[in-house]
């Protein structure tokens, strides 16, 4: 189960609730200018995330997606960045009632009802250059890694230096995977699951999966069999292709 705040309340509420076993998700993109930026991809790799989260729970979510008026290149463009950074493609539609609301840091509030989630607000430094206008899938999941290394509620400003880190870390897990690979398979350790649910459970704590990641990567006491199950299972809600290189070189 997942513990989030909603900000309309004020208190911590549980996804998928008591009895529940479908959820419809929201995601509410402000595109300042009409063009979707940094601050959009974040809110959407957010929802990703919980949404992967709650079906890991075994509730199905639905989501969808509510824009301002984008011209049809733009709606495009939102389109290839969605399949780029691995977020499942929400419908766009005008139905504003949903169980969960996340919104970008200056979206309008839901008219609907709902839990309401703002993501906080995202700037990245003036050397970066812009999301491209005709998105790949290049980098996509380094800048991913980088927007889930901040807690999803506070400011990021994020710089080269925080992207550089980004790519080091997941090339060296993406090699250590691959490595592992080939090792006999093993379960993921209980510890591990008990860690990650628990860090799920706490307001979606993702800088702590990433933390959890270098621990199980640096603990050589477990069976690297286990380790690979383990960054395999814990890909699942980060979706940051950790078993990329699997199978190459």
């Amino acid at each position: 189960m997942v513990h989030v705040v909603d900000v309309a309340q004020g208190h911590a509420v549980a996804l998928p609730p008591p009895g529940r076993r479908a959820l419809r998700l929201r995601v509410h993109l402000a595109c300042p200018g009409l063009v979707a930026g940094w601050a959009e991809v974040r809110a959407l790799v957010v929802a990703d995330v919980l949404m992967r989260a709650v079906e890991m729970e075994g509730a199905q979510v639905f989501p969808s997606l509510a824009v301002p008026d984008l011209s049809s290149p733009e709606l495009r463009r939102l389109d290839r960045l969605l399949a780029c950074y691995g977020v499942r493609v929400p419908e766009v539609d005008d139905e504003p009632n949903a169980d969960v609301h996340v919104l970008t840091s200056t979206a309008r509030p839901p008219r609907g009802s709902g839990v309401a989630l703002r993501v906080g607000p995202t700037s990245v430094a003036a050397q970066i250059p812009p999301l491209p206008r005709e998105p790949t899938d290049h980098d996509a999941s380094v800048r991913r890694c980088a927007l889930l290394a901040t807690p999803w509620r506070e400011p990021v400003a994020a710089g080269a230096a925080d992207l550089m880190d980004a790519a080091v870390a997941l090339a060296g897990w993406r090699a250590y995977v691959a490595s592992w690979s080939h090792a006999p398979s093993a379960p993921v350790p209980p510890t591990v699951r008990d860690r990650a649910r628990g860090l799920l459970d706490a307001e979606l704590d993702t800088p702590g999966l990433l933390a959890l990641l270098r621990e199980v990567a640096d603990d050589t006491s477990l069976p690297d069999g286990a380790r690979f199950e383990a960054f395999v299972w814990l890909d699942q809600v980060l979706g940051i292709e950790l078993s990329r290189d699997v199978g190459h070189g």
